[in-house]
């Protein structure tokens, strides 16, 4: 069972919403009259401390009485149940006690459920759930990181249109600059319903740098009746960027309008919800892989415009397709220092022998080959079931109570967004003989989907398109990882830090804040998440 603190230091000034509960004696009952009790003030590890119930209500009746302590606990206090009483401030706060019994009574007649590994387990779910709407419901902490990436993304794809545009007469070709400058998006507001609504900026005009083929005239190319070949890259890559699964999806499905696809994707790049930000970014991996480097030089502009419909040659190509494929890259290879880059990057952050496809691929990431395939949509938080949001759950109780103190009772929309969780997807189907699942087995986390291969593409979309490299930069792009992936129900933050550790990202197992960055860590709000969970956290 994970210990606690051995000491308090506190780093700011503690408020009666970061209490902690402790079970104490009641010098008042009949059974420890005479014994020498000490105050329940006079602890030297606490600021000060309250009684939840007070003594002169229950004089004499009750031999054990919970009092409210400021701080973190303190060792020898562990945690012993958790609180489900009537005082609706304490509800689903872990409980702790020093271990020492009284004139032979132990614990007894305390509103509260005991503590047990798989209590443990829910509260870290719980933990990670919180962590993650932190992270969603402040976005600023991210988004330097995100638009760093987000603006070399969007430099890339003006720059690979152009290039794959129909036709090479540039005297025929018809020409829009964009008519917005890139800009950050506004405050988030309140709406009527007490949710936070992000007013987006108007959708950015990209226009397209492109030649109209015989027979189509400027017009129909200027109204997009004629998509740049580019776009082929959007429709192809639909299900990830409008599927039932993704968390932040850019609609509710594909439009009728291709054009109107590729301004959602452009418009998210640049946007404030940081789940609609990642899915693009790990989407644009698949694009690049379509259409090809931007920087590859040749003589007479035939291969620049080669690109392939798919991102790996399919098993039932035929010989000319599968030619054809191999020469593309072998060009791309050849020609662009970019594309040599972004392969040795792939090969360092998705080694085949972890993300392949392989069965010992699969195993070493603690999954087999079966998946649940009838799972239904929800709206569940973060990691969290029905059954933990049952109204008679101490879970679902803190939940509550969490979204009450913390973010003042505010949903972001994208927390209401139905989808196929991670965790539904792949419950019961591990492979308990895998080292992956062995180890998180033995230190009592929870598999959600085992080693996360979204991760690994983020991590590289940050690296190659964001050059991000310094380990602050990555702990603040992982962080907003957390809040797609954890927020979205598809990976625990254990799967998300192994991970990381690819790109060299420390990570103690089943601890956290080594790899949060500080951004985070001196926040407030990590300050009372740290305090609240300190029980799996700390």
């Amino acid at each position: 069972m994970p210990g606690v603190r051995d000491r308090v230091t506190p780093t700011y000034e503690y408020n009666w919403l970061d209490f902690q509960l402790l079970i104490r004696p009641n010098p008042l009952h009949q059974d420890f009259t005479g014994l020498n009790i000490p105050p329940h003030d006079g602890s030297p590890h606490y600021l000060e401390s309250e009684y939840v119930e007070t003594i002169d209500k229950y004089a004499g009746q009750k031999p054990w009485i919970l009092i409210k302590a400021r701080g973190l606990p303190a060792q020898p206090y562990q945690p012993w149940g958790v609180y489900n009483g009537a005082a609706a401030s304490c509800r689903g706060k872990v409980i702790y006690w020093d271990g020492a019994a009284v004139a032979g009574h132990n614990p007894q007649h305390v509103s509260a459920v005991p503590y047990t590994p798989a209590l443990n387990r829910a509260r870290r779910r719980l933990a990670e759930t919180a962590l993650a709407a932190i992270v969603l419901h402040n976005p600023q902490l991210v988004q330097p990181a995100l638009y760093r990436v987000s603006k070399q993304m969007t430099i890339y794809w003006l720059n690979r249109r152009e290039q794959l545009t129909a036709g090479a007469n540039k005297a025929q070709a018809v020409f829009q600059q964009p008519t917005r400058a890139l800009v950050a998006p506004r405050k988030p507001v309140v709406n009527a319903q007490n949710q936070i609504q992000y007013l987006q900026p108007k959708p950015l005009k990209i226009g397209h740098h492109h030649t109209a083929p015989q027979g189509v005239s400027a017009l129909q190319v200027a109204n997009n009746a004629v998509p740049p070949d580019s776009w082929s890259a959007v429709r192809a890559t639909a299900q990830y960027t409008h599927g039932e699964t993704s968390f932040g999806r850019l609609g509710a499905g594909f439009p009728p309008e291709l054009a109107m696809a590729v301004q959602q994707m452009l418009s998210a790049l640049h946007g404030n919800s940081i789940p609609k930000i990642l899915n693009v970014h790990d989407n644009f991996l698949r694009i690049f892989q379509m259409l090809g480097p931007s920087d590859s030089a040749n003589s007479d502009n035939s291969n620049v415009k080669s690109w392939l419909p798919y991102t790996r040659c399919p098993d039932n190509a035929d010989a000319n397709r599968r030619k054809e494929f191999t020469a593309t890259q072998e060009h791309w290879t050849a020609t662009s220092f970019s594309w040599r880059r972004f392969q040795g990057l792939k090969r360092l952050l998705r080694p085949d022998e972890i993300f392949g496809e392989s069965a010992s691929a699969k195993r070493y990431r603690g999954r087999t080959s079966k998946e649940n395939k009838d799972i239904k949509e929800n709206t569940y938080p973060g990691l969290l079931s029905a059954q933990h949001m049952a109204t008679d759950s101490e879970i679902g109780a803190c939940w509550e109570r969490i979204k009450r103190d913390w973010f003042d009772g505010r949903t972001l929309p994208v927390e209401n967004e139905p989808r196929k969780r991670g965790i539904e997807k792949f419950e019961g189907t591990f492979d308990q003989f895998s080292p992956f699942y062995a180890n998180m087995n033995a230190q009592n986390l929870f598999c959600s989907a085992g080693l996360s291969g979204s991760t690994s593409t983020l991590l590289l979309a940050a690296t190659f398109f964001g050059d991000i490299d310094n380990y602050e930069d990555l702990k603040t792009y992982l962080l907003a990882i957390i809040g797609y992936l954890v927020g979205g129900g598809m990976h625990s933050c254990h799967e998300l830090f192994e991970t990381a550790k690819l790109v060299g990202v420390p990570y103690t197992v089943g601890k956290y804040k080594s790899s949060l960055p500080k951004i985070l860590t001196d926040h407030k709000l990590y300050q009372r998440w740290e305090a609240e969970f300190c029980d799996v956290v700390t």
